[in-house]
């Protein structure tokens, strides 16, 4: 079998694995383990993911206790069904290891931590996006300064004319 292949079946299950039935689905919260099951697991060693309760920590690394546990536990998943052999274990550990710590992460954040702050950090880069002026052309910019300068004030945008001793590119 491919490697792109090998990824594409290990993503497969991995997402049966969390109950998702594409990437796009919000992760469960029974998939993921609360601050105090991880505490646990990593100061007891007990009471951590199983195949039958298999969880990712997608607020911490790959490298974390409990994360590695869980890749153990995904790597005998895939060698019991024959989706790899033992010679493809490192390969894939590695890249379970990278779609961990890039994908999975990102996706639960950006699906499961939507919450009010980011939504209205969202909102104010929308405004100040919005409050930003672009003029294309120098004479739409010599209009502009001739308003600002009618309501005294100095404006904060200049040309990028080297000719003009407003312009930030002026030659000093």
């Amino acid at each position: 079998m491919s490697y792109p292949e090998l990824r594409r079946r290990t993503r497969q299950v991995v997402l049966a694995l969390l109950e998702r039935r594409t990437a796009r689905d919000p992760f469960p919260a029974h998939k993921i383990p609360t601050r105090e099951q991880v505490l646990h697991y990593e100061t007891l060693g007990e009471a951590g993911p199983t195949i039958a309760e298999w969880m990712v920590d997608p607020l911490s690394t790959f490298s974390a206790i409990w994360n590695q546990r869980a890749g153990d536990l995904l790597l005998e998943l895939l060698l019991a069904q024959g989706i790899i052999t033992p010679a493809e274990g490192p390969d894939i550990r590695a890249y379970v290891a990278s779609y961990h710590n890039n994908s999975l992460r990102r996706h639960y954040r950006s699906l499961n931590l939507s919450n009010s702050t980011s939504i209205a950090g969202r909102a104010t880069n929308m405004k100040r996006r919005r409050n930003v002026l672009s003029i294309l052309s120098r004479s739409h910019l010599e209009d502009t300064f001739q308003i600002l300068h009618a309501v005294d004030l100095e404006p904060g945008i200049y040309a990028d004319d080297e000719d003009d001793p407003r312009s930030i590119n002026a030659a000093n």
